[in-house]
């Protein structure tokens, strides 16, 4: 705790912490207003995230036509959060950053954070702003070893399976035949095949923006 936050060249900070209260008195040391505008905003999104939890529990192929009306009777009663949604569903992250928060500090944070998610200059983009309160909601664990010590265990246990890891190796673009993917293309030319498809852990504009013909 803090589960996510900002540094600027200067050494200042800004800290995402898993009480939303906390984080507010946190952004009010560089605006009052966006501190509460924050703190607006998150009983917007705690409704979202009390229709999507439930859903997000569930295999996509399990959520039927009665899941998805139980989630819509949740959301009828309030009508400010769903016209806030529909305002954030319809603009892109940028766009949002820029109504709803004055300080340099906040939009900037957010502004790195829904880059990670998605093109935050596109349409629709400005529903990822809700996506912070997910650590005020069930927190934001870290690995053991931090995120290198992930990456190690990741690669030992691909080669204790049999796998290989190539270092170095820049990723020129998906192979596609077929609509599917069958392999990837690196930078000096040579083709490495896949049986069943290619995971891609880069954002999601790399994937399918630069790497895709």
């Amino acid at each position: 705790d803090p589960g996510y936050g900002w540094i600027s060249e200067d050494g200042d900070t800004l800290g995402i912490f898993n009480s939303a209260a906390r984080t507010a008195d946190d952004i009010a040391r560089y605006s009052k207003r966006d501190a509460q505008t924050y703190l607006d905003l998150q009983q917007a999104f705690a409704v979202m995230l009390d229709l999507q939890l439930p859903l997000f529990a569930k295999a996509a192929t399990a959520i039927g036509p009665l899941d998805l009306a139980k989630a819509a009777m949740r959301v009828i009663g309030h009508r400010e959060t769903r016209r806030l949604l529909g305002r954030l569903a319809s603009c892109s992250a940028y766009e949002a950053i820029a109504a709803n928060f004055e300080s340099d500090a906040l939009r900037s944070l957010f502004a790195y954070w829904t880059e990670i998610a998605c093109p935050a200059d596109v349409d629709g983009s400005g529903i990822y702003l809700a996506s912070l309160s997910l650590i005020h909601r069930v927190g934001c664990s870290r690995p053991a070893g931090g995120m290198g010590g992930l990456i190690t265990a990741l690669e030992q246990s691909l080669i204790r399976h049999g796998g290989a890891v190539r270092v170095n190796s820049a990723v020129a673009r998906i192979v596609v035949d077929n609509r599917r993917a069958v392999g990837v293309e690196l930078a000096d030319g040579s083709v490495l095949g896949a049986k069943r498809g290619v995971l891609a852990s880069c954002a999601p504009q790399q994937t399918y923006g630069r790497l895709l013909d």
